[in-house]
């Protein structure tokens, strides 16, 4: 029954409310169980009004048989009580019985200044003496005002009573009504309030659910629209990220099959087509048998250089490649890798340089490793420079505490809308680039890049790339600075 958001909602704002009334009435009731001094002055008031009428009434020619009648009419008008007093306060007559017993005496107990520190101005000064609280044999309480009538030779002591305010009669006129007032309004705006947080919550998340169920069957176009309070959005927003992050990773998943399957597939056809060759005696002359065994050893080393590749990519994703970080002098290494590449550059006509402060630039580094993601920038930076181009290494102090080396060329340039997925493992910009041959024979498979990345994060460091089409690329490595 309560399984949606907008019924819990509304349940818990009831339990709210009947919560916070359940302790204003707990909070309430010990007040309430003494007489309001308000309770009290309103029936002095009274009193006092009864008691000014009752001597005209009785002077108007009452007799002994016609008092009884003539009190009860005046009780009830005010809807009070007069009982007739004999000595020791014992009931003789009461308006709400024809008579009582005579052993029926009751206690008077006189008003404290605690409980009428102010008497109403219609009560005259010299009957406030007379004012008292009585119990009767039912246990209701009552005010009363004793007053004398008659002759000195035949006085009559009445008492004028009204009931006293009672810890039931408070509660039922001070507390339910307005308690149920306010828990109906309450209760009201609690459906309306509800019902606005539905619209700005429930709703909102109930499209984030209708989109996962739909992402779950394989829907990835879906997206939320980011509504309702900042938490919402947020949540949103972040759910398609999610589904963006999801959606790519499956498309790199299905690349990354479709890649390692071709770049499997023609180094295998390869060797199993030369050395059948060579099983079926096709291949006979020491010059066609030495090419076989080149083509096979060739094809082999490169699905080596494939399946070492994938395994270095995946322990660096797994985290699982210890570094070795060493104060480490960075001039010396780029000086060393620029060295290995300068025949490479040479033969394709391209020119390389390297801008080395004169000073030298210190980092907190595995030497290696660093030597790893330099020559696969320039590994990519020569792949795709046509000859005559430039390649240039620039070493410097980005700030105290980060170092950056940066590998630039004047080659083809990366599309905008490829050069956010570059890392991604076997990503190639122009797929007619897919293989291209270097000067040694090895082809691109496209991990150079997302071993960079790998490695760099894997120091602490990040790195970015910057690219204008037909106008060159350069990506820029920062590392912590020793």
């Amino acid at each position: 029954m309560f399984s949606s958001l907008r019924s819990r909602l509304l349940l818990s704002y009831a339990a709210v409310i009947f919560t916070i009334l359940l302790v204003v009435a707990v909070a309430l009731v010990p007040i309430l169980n003494v007489p309001s001094q308000v309770n009290l002055e309103q029936g002095a008031a009274r009193l006092a009004r009864l008691g000014r009428q009752i001597p005209t009434a009785l002077r108007q020619g009452a007799t002994a048989e016609t008092v009884p009648d003539i009190l009860r009419q005046l009780a009830a008008q005010e809807e009070a009580r007069i009982l007739i007093l004999t000595g020791y306060n014992t009931v003789f007559f009461d308006t709400l019985g024809n008579s009582t017993p005579s052993n029926n005496t009751i206690n008077l107990e006189s008003i404290s200044r605690r409980q009428m520190p102010h008497w109403p101005s219609s009560v005259p000064a010299d009957w406030r003496a007379n004012f008292s609280q009585f119990v009767d044999g039912q246990g209701q309480q009552w005010l009363g005002l004793r007053q004398e009538f008659g002759s000195p030779n035949q006085p009559l002591t009445l008492l004028l009573a009204v009931p006293a305010p009672t810890l039931r009669e408070n509660v039922a006129r001070f507390l339910a009504e307005p308690l149920l007032r306010a828990g109906g309004v309450a209760v009201l705006l609690a459906f309306l309030l509800a019902y606005f947080i539905n619209r700005s919550v429930a709703a909102p998340l109930q499209r984030v659910a209708t989109a996962a169920s739909a992402i779950a069957t394989g829907d990835y176009s879906q997206r939320v629209a980011p509504s309702g309070p900042r938490e919402v959005q947020t949540l949103a927003t972040s759910f398609n990220q999610m589904v963006e992050q999801v959606q790519q990773s499956q498309q790199a998943q299905r690349d990354f099959v479709a890649n390692v399957s071709h770049d499997l597939k023609t180094p295998l056809t390869a060797v199993q087509g030369w050395s059948q060759a060579l099983l079926d005696g096709t291949v006979t002359t020491p010059t066609q048998q030495t090419r076989a065994a080149n083509i096979i050893h060739a094809e082999s080393a490169r699905m080596a250089r494939l399946v070492n590749q994938l395994l270095d990519l995946a322990r660096l994703e797994a985290g699982q490649v210890t570094l070795n970080p060493t104060r480490l002098e960075l001039n010396e290494v780029v000086q060393n890798v620029l060295a290995a590449m300068l025949p490479r550059a040479e033969a394709q006509g391209v020119a390389l340089t390297a801008e080395l402060p004169p000073t030298p630039v210190l980092a907190t580094a595995d030497g290696d490793r660093v030597t790893q993601i330099l020559t696969n920038l320039l590994d990519n930076a020569l792949k795709n420079t046509p000859a005559g181009g430039r390649v240039s290494i620039q070493l410097a102090t980005a700030a105290p505490d980060q170092v950056l080396l940066r590998v630039a060329d004047t080659g083809r340039g990366i599309p905008a809308e490829d050069l956010p997925r570059i890392f991604e493992r076997f990503y190639q910009v122009e797929k007619s680039r897919a293989r291209v041959v270097d000067n040694n024979g090895r082809a691109s498979i496209g991990l150079g890049l997302a071993i960079v990345r790998q490695l760099v994060e894997a120091h602490g460091g990040r790195i970015t790339a910057e690219s204008e089409l037909g106008q060159g690329s350069q990506f820029t490595v920062w590392l912590k600075a020793g």
